[in-house]
């Protein structure tokens, strides 16, 4: 919890019938995190000394993705091809119905943009009405930086792409020799970061598509857990069991 005295760190310890985490999110505004373990989706309110389970829904998301819309309104849980929309308040959850390779919310938290089939389409999350965008690779991972105008998209392939927000491909990035993951806009919305499966970090600068550095931040994979409000700072977390700040 980040406020204008300083930063205050809470640490707890969850399990549930000793289920390995699949994935978990937590809410951008509310003390509260959503958790998949043993095929249930778990809502945990973190107000209080310990954790306390304030909802829960049979959900098999072993192996899945979560992510809450930037308002919170929404949650998004994709599985081996498949995503659902979950609501928060109620705990419904809504498929989408068609395959996707990848999804992620715009910032306007409105649209849901997805590749399927080798299209990048948009999707009302209420309507579910789908818009065709344009072609696209098949994809593991996308992402949109903050202000909804970049939209990166790492291919199957290995490939990464940034397109603009009308859907136009902009740029291929330069120097990509491995599979990255934990695609991340720095706050500027230029600075964009990721890893490898081999703990190296990388930054682009996404205005030219060029790497500015490559640095081997750890010994084997490793995730990004997120950048500061100014954009000055990064922590990574490795399974070398380091965790790692980063001056920008």
């Amino acid at each position: 919890l980040a406020n204008s005295g300083g930063v205050t760190v809470s640490a707890f310890e969850w399990q549930q019938n000793r289920a390995p985490v699949s994935a978990i999110a937590l809410h951008p505004f509310k003390s509260l995190a959503t958790i998949a373990a043993a095929k249930t989706l778990w809502y945990l309110d973190l107000s209080k000394s310990q954790p306390q389970v304030v909802g829960q829904r049979r959900m098999d998301g072993v192996g899945c993705q979560l992510a809450f819309s930037n308002d919170g309104r929404r949650l998004l849980l994709q599985k081996s091809g498949q995503a659902w929309v979950i609501d928060p308040a109620n705990h419904r959850a809504k498929p989408l119905k068609l395959k996707v390779d990848a999804a992620t919310f715009t910032p306007d938290n409105q649209i849901l943009a997805a590749v399927h089939k080798r299209k990048l389409l948009w999707i009302d999350t209420i309507t579910r009405q789908q818009r065709f965008i344009s072609a696209a690779p098949p994809a593991r991972e996308m992402a949109f930086n903050s202000s909804g105008n970049l939209l990166v998209i790492a291919a199957k392939d290995g490939g990464v792409s940034l397109w603009n927000k009308s859907g136009k491909r902009i740029f291929n990035l330069q120097n990509v020799e491995t599979p990255l993951h934990d695609l991340t806009f720095a706050p500027d919305n230029l600075l964009l970061t990721a890893l490898d499966s081999a703990g190296w970090l990388a930054f682009w600068d996404a205005a030219i598509a060029a790497r500015q550095a490559l640095i081997p931040a750890h010994k084997g994979s490793a995730r990004i857990a997120g950048y500061s409000q100014n954009g000055h700072l990064l922590v990574t977390v490795g399974r070398d069991g380091l965790i790692r700040w980063w001056q920008i």
